[in-house]
């Protein structure tokens, strides 16, 4: 079957890294209304008839007013998930210069003395400016969120398998921290970022929002195959968290390329036809829903997609099959173990760190 890529970002600055998406499987049932329990009525009591004998004349009791019918309360749907904050943590855009004269394959920047060192901030093969002759690459502008802390320490990893450390840094925004002099850290560099042209490459990533190493505190990374086989067009495709606005977010539609590079304006359906294999940056959410709008201008809005709760094998979903234009119930939420497709073009897409509909968090 023809794979349905997503447009890369016109982001040329920025490393790549690699992330991990979860492993899951549920199907969702369609939802059954429970029946309508009919109250047990009761018989008046049959009329008696009094004895022919002369009765005081009564007086008729007053006529009761029956209460009005209960009206039932509206279905309201559970808020959205509160917007992540960054409590305990910082922005930091920094600058980072490879002119160790070697090839560096991890970059990590964590406070001095933490455990974990984070995911890498650059390439799988980040080369130093002696082997880049046309300086396209030795020279990287990352936009990273990280715990807040005094110090920070740098970490690097080579292709030859050395490591070396740089630690105890004080780190401030746009700075500019220069590995230079071959591989020891007492010969490197941090001074502030001066360039007009440099300041303004680094102001436009955090204004982006894409961090160099794809952590954003608070958010899931979600992995997803997604297949429409409504036998409709698509010309609109809103991936959110319950409760959530879908316009939030972004279009997914518009960032889709077939498999010759063209863009695509109407996502057409088909079995066996064009897939789109990506992720999505999230809240964590109990269930996630997908609201499409047809070319005709209809729109079907599926709910209940739950992404964390383990299938009888301990899989999570990582496919949404979309089988029919109206019924929402039809759409298959499981789990596909098929490799390469979907789980290696997932994982592809998630280490490009490009998201189906370019959507980043903002804090």
């Amino acid at each position: 079957m023809k794979k349905l890529f997503v447009i890369l970002a016109a982001v040329t600055l920025l490393a790549t890294a690699c992330g991990s998406g979860s492993r899951t499987t549920t199907t969702a049932a369609p939802a059954t209304a429970a029946p309508a329990t009919e109250a047990p009525t009761t018989a008046a009591p049959a009329p008696t008839t009094a004895a022919p004998t002369t009765a005081a004349p009564t007086t008729a009791a007053p006529a009761t007013t029956a209460a009005p019918a209960a009206t039932e309360a509206p279905e309201t749907k559970p808020a959205a998930p509160s917007k992540p904050s960054l409590d305990g943590y910082t922005q930091l855009s920094l600058e980072f210069k490879n002119k160790t004269g070697k090839t560096i394959t991890g970059l990590y920047l964590f406070p001095t003395g933490a455990a974990e060192k984070g995911n890498s901030i650059c390439s799988p093969e980040w080369v130093d400016q002696d082997n880049d002759p046309d300086e396209e690459f030795y020279d990287i502008f990352t936009y990273l969120i990280r715990p807040e802390a005094a110090t920070y320490d740098v970490n690097v990893t080579f292709a030859d398998g050395s490591e070396a450390a740089w630690e105890k840094l004080t780190i401030a925004n746009n700075d500019k921290l220069s590995m230079k002099n071959g591989a020891d850290p007492a010969k490197w560099e941090q001074e502030p970022v001066d360039d007009e042209e440099d300041l303004a490459t680094l102001a436009a990533l955090v204004e982006e929002g894409r961090t160099a190493d794809h952590f954003y505190p608070g958010y899931e990374i979600l992995g997803l195959e997604i297949k429409n086989k409504t036998g409709a067009g698509i010309t609109e495709f809103y991936f959110y968290e319950e409760g959530a606005d879908p316009r939030s977010y972004k279009n997914m539609v518009p960032n889709l390329l077939d498999p010759d590079g063209n863009k695509v304006d109407v996502w057409q359906p088909g079995k066996g036809g064009l897939y789109v294999f990506d992720f999505f940056i999230r809240p964590k959410a109990d269930t996630y829903e997908v609201l499409v709008v047809y070319e005709d201008g209809s729109e079907m809005t599926v709910e209940g997609i739950d992404l964390f709760k383990p299938d009888g094998d301990g899989f999570t979903s990582n496919e949404i099959s979309m089988k029919d234009s109206e019924d929402p119930d039809l759409t298959e939420i499981s789990y596909d173990d098929g490799d390469p497709e979907p789980l290696q073009y997932i994982a592809d897409s998630i280490s490009e760190g490009i998201p189906a509909d370019l959507w980043y968090p903002s804090y």
